[in-house]
C-alpha cells in the first residue's frame, strides 16, 4: 500500500527536527559544564539523520542525486502513468553538473528503478545565504516534472540556536531571498537541549523552516 504524501513530509519533518537535538546530545555527551551547540552542526549530519527516519519507515533514501547521470534509476507517476525520469526532463539543469541532495523513494514497477515519493534540498546552520535562492530554483524545475498528487519536492532548513525573536528575523531573511512568504513555510521548533537552560537561556532552540513547494 502506497503511503500518503503528507504521512511522508511528517517523516521527513521528523528526521529534521531530531538532527539538531541529536548532534547536541553527542556532541556533549557525558561531560559537565560544556554547551556545543547545534550552530556547529554540519550538513551532512542532518542529511544522514533524514537517511536514518527514512530507512526507519523502509523507505530508500538517496544522497547526492546527479541530475546528469542519476535521474534515469528514478521514476514519476504511479500505474499506466509511471514513467522513467530522464536528464532531458530538466534542460536548465542537465549540463550545470546539478544535484538534489535527497530523494526518498520506494518500489517501482519499472525493473531496477525507485520511484521518487520526496525530493529535498537541505540547508544547515552553516549554509551561505546564497545558496537558498538557488536550491529553490532546483527545486522548482524538478516539480515542474514529477508527479503532483503523490510526490512531494521539500526545501529544508535546520537554524542554529535561536530565540524566539531571532527566529523571527531569520525566518524574514529566508522569506526575502527566496521571494517567498512567512505562510510559504511550516516551522517547526527542535526540542530544547538542556545545556540552554542550564545557561538561563530556555527559550533558545533550533528550528526547522520547510517549504514544500506547491
Amino acid at each position: 500500500m502506497t503511503i500518503p504524501i503528507g504521512q511522508i513530509i511528517e517523516i521527513a519533518k521528523h528526521g529534521l527536527v531530531s538532527s539538531a537535538t541529536s548532534f547536541e546530545a553527542i556532541a556533549n555527551g557525558r561531560v559537565p559544564m560544556t554547551a556545543w551547540g547545534a550552530d556547529r552542526m554540519p550538513e551532512a549530519w542532518i542529511l544522514a539523520s533524514m537517511m536514518r527516519a527514512a530507512h526507519d519507515n523502509q523507505f530508500a533514501a538517496i544522497p547526492e542525486v546527479r541530475i546528469r547521470h542519476d535521474m534515469p534509476w528514478f521514476t514519476t507517476g504511479q500505474g499506466e502513468a509511471e514513467r522513467r525520469l530522464e536528464p532531458d526532463d530538466f534542460p536548465a539543469l542537465r549540463d550545470a553538473g546539478a544535484k538534489i541532495d535527497l530523494i526518498l523513494g520506494e518500489e517501482s514497477a519499472i525493473p531496477d528503478c525507485t520511484r521518487v515519493r520526496l525530493a529535498m534540498e537541505i540547508k544547515g546552520p552553516k549554509a551561505n545565504w546564497d545558496a537558498f535562492a538557488r536550491d529553490l530554483h532546483r527545486l522548482q524545475h524538478l516539480r515542474q516534472v514529477i508527479n503532483r498528487q503523490d510526490e512531494a519536492v521539500v526545501f529544508a532548513y535546520v537554524t542554529c540556536p535561536l530565540t524566539p525573536a531571532q527566529q523571527a528575523a531569520e525566518l524574514a531573511t529566508a522569506c526575502r531571498l527566496m521571494q517567498l512568504q512567512p505562510q510559504d513555510f511550516v516551522v517547526v521548533p527542535a526540542l530544547r537541549f538542556s545545556v540552554y537552560a542550564n545557561n538561563q537561556q530556555p527559550d533558545v532552540r533550533s528550528y526547522v523552516f520547510l517549504h514544500v513547494l506547491p
